[in-house]
């Protein structure tokens, strides 16, 4: 199979409708928030946990989420989450404010295996990412159907690729939050020199509006990591950043196959100082 047959079938398996546990998350729910479900519902590959999620606002911050679990909105413009890194609130683990946290440490959620989000509105500011996909954790991690803002953040998504991970983005709207500076990038990933498995992204069907979509980071995997980039638009100045390693002399082996299918007009910038082979990884069609 393709990497790019396998992010499909990741984004199908997490997607389609499941025969699992099934719970309500809201205030006639049977859990009143998502942190108290996360710690209360941990979901397999042969029974996952589905989650619904009822309309409103609802805060969720640094939430290092348990394995197979998927959240769907009751209506993706009435269902929104919010990660407010300036809450002084404290966070029951750390028991430190999260707006004492350094930003680099703060997330809306830091999955252990499968996610998927789905059918919501997506708010977050002073956090690194929305979700962060460590170099350490193994999974898939979807987002279907959402509005994505944010402001004063790292990137929307964040993907340390090392063991397998694959992400899907599709058929949503990205942007940003006012209030602040805006994202500087939608999704921001590299893959690792130390890398065990080969990983992939797909971004699909996605309204990018004036951010930039993708910085990718080439560290010398040694595994060949596919990013797709299908009907994907934005008017931002640059669309990807293939940033094909600072430092890295060595152009054999190259370990990124990145293509770009049906996006129109999709600015590209690329190191040709350091790395002027790396057009030959990109496919435009």
């Amino acid at each position: 199979m393709s990497w790019t047959d396998h992010l499909a079938s990741a984004h199908d398996s997490m997607t389609q409708e499941v025969h699992g546990r099934a719970v309500t998350v809201g205030p006639s729910g049977r859990y009143a928030t998502l942190r108290e479900m996360f710690a209360n519902q941990p979901g397999s590959a042969m029974w996952p946990v589905v989650a619904t999620l009822e309309d409103g606002t609802h805060t969720v911050i640094q939430v290092d989420s348990l394995p197979y679990v998927s959240v769907v909105g009751t209506s993706k413009a009435g269902t929104i989450i919010v990660a407010d890194g300036t809450s002084t609130e404290v966070d029951p683990v750390s028991g430190v404010a999260y707006a004492d946290m350094d930003r680099a440490n703060k997330h809306m959620f830091k999955p252990s295996g499968g996610l998927s989000l789905s059918t919501l509105t997506i708010n977050v500011n002073e956090v690194k990412y929305v979700v962060h996909q460590d170099s350490g954790d193994a999974g898939s991690v979807v987002i279907d159907n959402c509005i994505l803002r944010g402001h004063d953040i790292d990137a929307i998504t964040g993907h340390g690729l090392r063991g397998g991970q694959t992400f899907t983005l599709t058929n949503s709207t990205i942007g940003a939050l006012a209030g602040g500076t805006a994202p500087p990038v939608v999704v921001h990933a590299h893959n690792m020199t130390t890398q065990a498995s080969a990983c992939g992204v797909l971004v699909e069907d996605c309204d990018c509006e004036d951010l930039q979509v993708a910085r990718l980071e080439e560290l010398l995997s040694g595994q060949t990591d596919d990013f797709v980039f299908r009907r994907c638009t934005t008017t931002a100045a640059t669309a990807l950043d293939y940033d094909a390693g600072t430092g890295v002399t060595d152009a054999d082996p190259y370990n990124v196959e990145v293509t770009v299918d049906d996006c129109g007009t999709f600015p590209l910038i690329y190191d040709a100082v350091n790395r002027p082979d790396a057009l030959a990884h990109i496919t435009v069609t």
